[in-house]
């Protein structure tokens, strides 16, 4: 299961307002997910532990891009957390939770 969260609420406020065009706002952005392991083998989970930590990076690369096709003139990554976690049930196959937030600064248009 994977669950995609994008809070973006005072940056929709501000792109709505022309007298907002040209200030420079701070936007964040969070993403979580939960994937199930597919090879139970710590050598193997450590590999799929590393593709959905570069996949969220790539995420949050993409971000500035969104921003700038539609709201912002210009956007620049200030900071970046990307945190993974190898969850094992007992009884279950074992899952990675992983987390990631991404802080922007951006001029409107």
């Amino acid at each position: 299961m994977r669950t995609l969260t994008v809070c973006l609420a005072a940056l929709a406020i501000a792109a709505f307002s022309p007298a907002h065009a040209g200030q420079t706002i701070q936007a964040n952005a969070n993403y979580s997910m939960t994937v199930m392991v597919t090879d139970d083998e710590d050598l193997a989970m450590t590999e799929q532990e590393k593709k959905i930590k570069r996949a969220l990076y790539e995420r949050a690369a993409r971000e500035c891009g969104d921003l700038l096709a539609t709201i912002a003139l210009t956007c620049s990554i200030t900071n970046i957390s990307v945190s993974t976690n190898i969850n094992r049930n007992y009884g279950q196959p074992p899952q990675v939770y992983a987390n990631a937030s991404v802080a922007m600064q951006v001029t409107l248009k």
